[in-house]
């Protein structure tokens, strides 16, 4: 009888608990640099909001909608896009850097394993920075949102897309 090395099967079990691990080791490490992370984001959006507004004008009309308003979402969504991926690209490349990508390689985790940790971290990021722009501007533009579960669909989706291309760096 030929001894054959056991390997892991690319669909069926998967190691869950590791998964976790990497996921709650990429949010802890953007939740320590709370201010560049999700403060950071919010200030360069409500900048974006000021000057297209200062350039524009506060009165003009976009299909009947004020500027400022039709403004707000894009603002959202880019943010989402560019946190999101800023995330997954950051801490890959500083890991390299660091030398310290060894860490994260060397435990039992599947390159299948070790995509969905750090895209639910880079998703994550993502969620919390459009919640805080989202909120900050309620306060300041009166937005409104008409349907709450393409708000969760395409943000949750855009966040997801954009941390696994930030992998590919």
């Amino acid at each position: 009888m030929v001894n054959t090395p056991t390997t892991r099967p690319s669909l069926g079990l998967a190691n869950w608990m590791g998964v976790k691990t990497l996921y709650v080791k990429e949010v802890q490490r953007f939740f320590k640099i709370f201010s560049q992370t999700l403060i950071a984001p919010v200030i360069t959006t409500l900048l974006f909001l000021a000057v297209f507004s200062v350039i524009f004008g506060s009165n003009r009309m976009v299909s009947g909608v004020p500027y400022v308003v039709f403004l707000g979402p894009g603002l959202i969504m880019m943010t989402i896009l560019q946190t999101s991926f800023t995330n997954t690209s950051t801490s890959l490349i500083q890991q390299k850097l660091n030398e310290s990508i060894v860490d994260v390689l060397m435990p039992p985790l599947s390159p299948l394993e070790l995509s969905i940790g750090y895209i639910l971290g880079g998703a994550t990021r993502g969620v919390f920075v459009a919640i805080s722009v989202g909120l900050t501007l309620i306060l300041i533009t009166p937005i409104g949102v008409h349907s709450v579960i393409f708000v969760i669909i395409y943000g949750l989706g855009a966040a997801s897309m954009m941390s696994a291309i930030g992998m590919i760096t």
